[in-house]
């Protein structure tokens, strides 16, 4: 299954007259294309007090039968939820940034004990210590954005005890990321003292041009550096901190009235589910922007499309599938005669070398490799072929409805089988990841085509002369 990702924006527009012909054509393109949501559309929604949200959420389940994408803390990513439910999960944005963090949190006393008495001592006196430090360097630099952010510290010329100046510059902290001017100072200070110049960050060239800027080799060794002491890095908090510096340094030139950091936060998620999917679907210039530069340096194979491209390939070779078994064979034939190989690799089992060829199309919009492999049986040899997922996204699984779903495209496409057999009921889908499906058997043409599904997604299709097969009478 291609899978698909739609921004918050781009549903939206999908709601007005006009794109109702285009919405309806994705959902007809629903037994062949995926189409997923994920926990960046909810918190999209979260400052909407009204009830149109659910509205939205209602056109986000009718296009994505439920399936979500939300890395949570059990480091599960795929579910099957509705939006209305999965949106009783958000937590404020503020809350991401801790607003219960204080100095007690940071130094609880129950951390101190295994210290000495003099160890504590000296580490009260420590903390109780004066000092005189100019908080508001930034105001200084940066005109007067920064009226609300200033009420978080309220100590220039002041004297301060340690513990105070924590508090204090928590406070600040907080401040950055949860009020927009205080942001927009911040920002502006940190482009400034940078100096970074200008780069083009949808080339493929950027992560190596970035040492042009005297920071680093490249803008991910930068990343690597800044983040090495953060013990608690995950691949999404790394994604997401690169996206966000994109926009603090400046690099990805957007203007300063439009720069809201829970806004780029947002987008952020946007673009990390995004990249989940094959095709990752915005109508905004500056997360498309980011989000190129993001999937160039991490190698990340999804195509981030506009609506209009969307609308243009729609019924397009992304979007083509294999009608009937006829069709099947026509484009075999001719990926066996006419496509370029990729590579030879090992082959499985006792099969012979294989090639690995770039097929048409592809196969059952999910197939983009094509191994074709010779079997020895007896004596008389017989193709296979099997068909693969080469996977240039994040998170190589299915959704187990989609495994389902793809399967039954394959049936549906080849027919009923020499047994009798049609699709495969959802309850047996276990079936497939027990690997103790049966599988489906089909003569064309007189030959043997067997359907096979292996766990770690591909399919084998097996193509002997029919006197080699044993008919089993269903």
């Amino acid at each position: 299954m291609l899978r698909v990702y739609l921004d918050t924006d781009i549903i939206s527009k999908l709601k007005k007259e006009e794109n109702e012909s285009i919405w309806q054509q994705l959902l007809s393109s629903k037994k062949h294309i995926s189409y997923c949501y994920s926990e960046a559309h909810l918190r999209d929604k979260y400052n909407d007090l009204t009830d149109h949200k659910f509205l939205d959420f209602d056109r986000i389940s009718e296009l994505t039968n439920d399936k979500l994408i939300w890395l949570n803390k059990e480091l599960k990513s795929l579910w099957l939820e509705k939006p209305h439910n999965a949106f009783q999960e958000v937590e404020s944005f503020e809350s991401i940034w801790n607003d219960d963090m204080s100095f007690s949190s940071l130094f609880p006393k129950e951390d101190l004990e295994f210290l000495t008495q003099k160890e504590r001592d000296k580490f009260e006196q420590l903390m109780n210590q004066k000092i005189n430090l100019n908080l508001l360097s930034i105001k200084d630099s940066t005109g007067s954005e920064l009226k609300k952010g200033k009420k978080q510290l309220k100590t220039k010329n002041k004297s301060l005890t340690m513990k105070d100046f924590i508090d204090e510059g928590i406070g600040f902290f907080r401040s950055i990321f949860t009020d927009k001017d205080a942001f927009k100072a911040y920002r502006r200070s940190v482009i400034e003292e940078s100096k970074l110049g200008s780069f083009n960050i949808e080339s493929q060239d950027f992560n190596d041009d970035f040492i042009k800027s005297g920071k680093a080799s490249s803008f991910l060794n930068y990343m690597k550096k800044s983040t090495e002491n953060n013990k608690n890095l995950t691949e999404q908090s790394f994604f997401i901190s690169c996206f966000l510096n994109l926009n603090i340094l400046g690099l990805d030139e957007e203007k300063m009235k439009k720069s809201v950091f829970e806004n780029t936060y947002n987008d952020g998620l946007h673009a990390f589910y995004g990249a989940h999917c094959d095709i990752f679907v915005t109508d905004d210039n500056n997360l498309r922007k980011k989000a190129n530069a993001m999937f160039n340096m991490l190698n990340i194979g999804t195509e981030v499309w506009s609506l209009d491209k969307l609308k243009n390939q729609l019924g397009g070779r992304y979007f083509q599938r294999t009608t009937s078994i006829d069709d099947f064979m026509t484009k075999l034939h001719h990926d066996i005669k006419h496509s370029i190989i990729l590579k030879s690799a090992p082959a499985l089992d006792k099969l012979e070398t294989a090639n690995i060829i770039n097929p048409i199309c592809q196969y059952f919009t999910f197939f983009n490799r094509l191994q074709v492999s010779i079997s020895e049986n007896n004596s008389e040899s017989f193709d296979v072929f099997f068909y693969r997922k080469n996977w240039n996204t994040y998170k190589r699984q299915l959704f187990n409805i989609e495994a389902h779903q793809l399967i039954n495209n394959i049936i549906n496409t080849l027919g009923t089988d020499i047994n009798g057999e049609g699709e495969l009921p959802l309850d047996e889908i276990k079936t497939l990841y027990q690997e103790t499906w049966k599988g489906r058997t089909w003569i064309v043409n007189n030959l043997i085509l067997h359907l096979e599904w292996h766990s770690d997604l591909f399919v084998t299709l097996s193509l002997k002369p029919e006197k080699t097969h044993n008919r089993v009478d269903g």
